[in-house]
């Protein structure tokens, strides 16, 4: 199945649902994105040698910053 149609559905979705919203329409591309970011936010959340809160993001220290470089290196965006 194609990520295409679902992110379009949702686009629609969003765009009738809130119809004064700030900002651009949704788009399949906005959703797509949206999409991508949330789901390395996960990844990133799952892995224990980082800790993360929703106010800072994920917290590197001098002590994980060489698994921070091997973990962007493995996962580039």
């Amino acid at each position: 199945m194609s990520f295409k149609p679902v992110s379009s559905d949702a686009a629609k979705h969003l765009n009738a649902l809130y119809p004064t919203q700030k900002g651009t329409p949704k788009s399949q591309s906005s959703c797509k994105t949206k999409w991508n970011a949330n789901s390395v936010v996960k990844n990133i959340k799952s892995l224990s040698v980082f800790s993360w809160n929703d106010e800072h993001s994920v917290s590197v220290t001098p002590e994980t910053s060489g698994a921070w470089d091997a973990h962007t290196k493995a996962h580039p965006l």
